[in-house]
């Protein structure tokens, strides 16, 4: 069977002013949310969570180590219902 390199989420091409990370166990709090915003400006923020890191061999990524689909659409409707978007 031949090698398929995964297709990936389309990076950001434009900064963002102030980003916002979790780990997903816990939400953020309204005071956090408030910062953020008001740091930023009328600038964006962005909402980012860890899906799994499990580890990597030679400081590459294992495919066998990648979030499953289930973890990815899991972690994406956390940040959608954080975000507001």
């Amino acid at each position: 069977m031949p090698f398929h390199r995964r297709r990936f989420d389309v990076q950001p091409r434009n900064p963002a002013a102030v980003m916002l990370a979790s780990d997903g166990r816990q939400d953020y709090s309204p005071r956090a949310v408030a910062r953020a915003a008001a740091l930023a400006g009328d600038g964006p923020v962005a909402v980012v969570t860890i899906a799994k890191i499990y580890g990597s061999s030679f400081g590459l990524p294992h495919p066998g180590l990648l979030p499953t689909n289930a973890e990815l659409t899991e972690r994406r409707g956390w940040v959608e219902a954080r975000s507001g978007v």
